[in-house]
Formats: structure tokens, sequence, C-alpha cells
């Protein structure tokens, strides 16, 4: 297992054990000092707009991540955009595979749930899962690509399962890359959250 990649990730649990912290109080989230923006990521500008926040302790040379937490609603999101050169992972489902275990791991989830993969219009691949995390129904969202060079580029979102497809267009919209809206592109919300409300069969590593 890559420990490049599984590093990055037991930061990004962390840091999602933190919000959990944070909704539960207004004045926390509030204390969030606004990032110097746009932030670069190995070949790539990234920018937003709207609540999202840049947090700087999990995000790193290969990685940037952005939060927003609604402590009076419980929302919770959490969206990612990392390139990564590791040799030690094979392919871009290997790479997806290593991310989601690891998140999983990291955060303590409970339930975990497969309920949607696929392979996008321009290679990356993509899967989505639910899980439980301290009394709140999240779902996580993870495509994968690989570039001409070979480093992987793992694009991720986090958030309340009931939201979700709202949430991802509203990620699409406001996040950009190279100033341009292509976050999660070629990802069809209503079309990946299709299995969201059915009743999928579990992980192995599912409790």
């Amino acid at each position: 297992m890559s420990t490049r990649i599984t590093r990055t990730v037991a930061i990004m649990a962390a840091l999602l054990l933190g919000l959990m912290a944070v909704g539960g109080s207004v004045a926390a989230q509030d204390s969030t000092p606004a990032a110097e923006k746009p932030v670069t990521v190995g070949q790539t500008e990234v920018d937003w707009s709207g609540d999202w926040e840049y947090d700087p302790t999990s995000s790193m040379e290969s990685q940037a991540t952005l939060t927003q937490v609604d402590a009076e609603n419980g929302s919770i999101k959490l969206a990612t955009y990392g390139e990564f050169a590791d040799d030690t992972v094979d392919d871009s489902s290997a790479a997806l595979e290593t991310f989601s275990s690891s998140f999983f791991e990291g955060a303590g989830a409970q339930s975990v749930t497969e309920a949607g993969s696929g392979t996008l219009e321009n290679g990356a691949v993509w899967k989505i899962y639910t899980f439980d995390l301290q009394g709140l129904q999240l779902t996580f969202l993870a495509t994968v690509s690989e570039t001409a060079d070979g480093a992987f580029v793992v694009t991720t979102l986090t958030g309340n399962t009931d939201q979700f497809p709202a949430t991802i267009e509203q990620a699409q919209q406001e996040i950009t890359l190279n100033g341009e809206p292509i976050y999660l592109a070629g990802v069809d919300a209503q079309e990946v959250t299709s299995g969201l409300n059915a009743t999928p069969v579990a992980t192995p590593d599912g409790a």
C-alpha cells in the first residue's frame, strides 16, 4: 500500500473528525482564518468562491482541502483536489481503492457501503460510498485519473447523504481548476447518486 497516499488520507480523515467537532460550535467555524487564494497543487491552480474555506493544516503541495460547516443544520462538506506521483500504485483503480479504504479506516467510518462506480468520458474512474460517522450519514465520492507523466489526479467530495446531489453541483460551480469550472468534470450529480436511495451491498470493510 502506498505510504504517500495513505499519509495524505490520514490527514483528511483527521480533518473530517475535526469538522464533526466543529459542527457542534458555530463560534469555532467563524474563527477559521481566510486563506490567500488561489493555491497551486502540482501543475494546477485551485480557486474557489462561495462559503468554501481553505484548510492549510490538511493541505500540502500535493493536495488542497476545502471545507464548509453549517452547525445549525448539521451540514458538513469536505472537498479535495490532489496530484500524486506514486510509482507504488499500479493504476487509477488501485489508487482509488487505496485512497478510499485509508480514508474510511482513518475516520473510523461505520456501515461503509458502495453505492455506485464507473468510468467517466474523460477516462477517470469513480466510486461513491455512504457511511455513518458520529450519528450522521455521509457520502464520499472519489474520482481518479492519470496524467501523461504518470501522476494520479484524485478528486474527492464528502457531505451529507440527503444533500449530496446539490453538494456535487455546488462544488462544480464554485471550485475551479486553472480558471475553469472543471472540478469533478464529467460527473452527473443525479446519475452518480442514483444508487444512494437503493440498498447496495456493503463493502467487506464496512462495519
